[in-house]
């Protein structure tokens, strides 16, 4: 398992073969730095240039025009909040390489480089959702890995952020029919907890909860293990203790393991045995390790 993002990325280019039938292939990192320095490629590896960018807003008289003309009728549909995050990048990449998902909706305030004909990206103002419903639409499928820090926002800031805005973007999921709802929460959540993070989580994950989602699955990871472009200082000294002591990781966890538990899981659950099981599961650093790990 790899701990740093950009040591463990792969590569993914979306084409269409001779039957027009959609390709995307792995390239993998040595290929990636010997290819044309002409040729795109986003913040995830992709390598394309059919990305569809939709900017909704409260003066669209015809939403439907906003719909891609080809629009794939098998497959998943997946809807990411989050997808700049650490782990939100790694959860599109797996998204985009696994061949279950043929639409990959990223609901973002501002557009995120994702060049691929999977990806349509969605750009809403997260103060005013009620605006933006038609953004939430046709997805089977929600991931939310949105989050910010207190250091970042202030603690009105992340409060309004990790809890506010991923609640309502979960109630307009909700409200649109999706099924299966994917949350990130943390290890600790609790919302009669006296510290702000772990309450905001807890608080997070009992109003979701109360949403009544088909299927809500909850992950808590420990320690996230990445390499993180913004300054976090506690959290880049607790990975270096981490990756030396924590070698089975009870508390700590790669953010490409997440992203493949989160797409394992959702695969697992289409099957009838898992379908049969309680409709809200939690799952703990451990749980994710075991499902994330190949």
């Amino acid at each position: 398992m790899s701990w740093c993002i950009c040591r463990s990325i792969t590569y993914i280019t979306c084409r269409r073969n001779k039957k027009g039938d959609k390709d995307c292939s792995i390239l993998q990192p040595q290929d990636y730095t010997t290819t044309s320095s002409m040729e795109k490629r986003d913040s995830f590896g992709v390598r394309s240039s059919s990305t569809r960018l939709y900017s909704f807003s409260s003066t669209d008289d015809d939403t439907t025009s906003l719909k891609p003309k080809s629009a794939m009728s098998e497959g998943i549909t997946a809807l990411v909040l989050g997808g700049s995050g650490e782990i939100g990048k790694q959860l599109v990449r797996e998204l985009i390489s696994n061949a279950s998902f043929s639409r990959i909706l990223l609901v973002t305030r501002r557009p995120i480089e994702a060049d691929c004909e999977k990806v349509e990206q969605k750009i809403v103002d997260f103060e005013k959702l009620d605006d933006y419903k038609e953004a939430f639409e046709g997805a089977q499928v929600g991931f939310c890995c949105l989050g910010t820090t207190r250091g970042k926002a202030g603690a009105k800031g992340f409060v309004r952020v990790d809890r506010d805005y991923v609640s309502h973007a979960a109630q307009l999921l909700k409200e649109a029919g999706c099924s299966h709802f994917n949350l990130v929460s943390s290890t600790g959540a609790n919302k009669n907890s006296s510290f702000l993070y772990n309450k905001t989580k807890g608080e997070v994950e009992t109003l979701v909860k109360e949403l009544g989602f088909p299927r809500l699955t909850i992950y808590r990871p420990s320690v996230l293990l990445c390499d993180r472009q913004e300054s976090r200082p506690l959290e880049k000294i607790a990975q270096i203790m981490l990756r030396g002591f924590d070698w089975r990781n009870k508390m700590s966890i790669g953010t490409d393991t997440v992203a493949r538990a989160m797409v394992v899981n959702t695969l697992e659950s289409q099957t009838s045995e898992k379908s049969e099981e309680a409709k809200t599961e939690i799952l703990e650093n451990a749980d994710i390790l075991r499902l994330g790990i190949d």
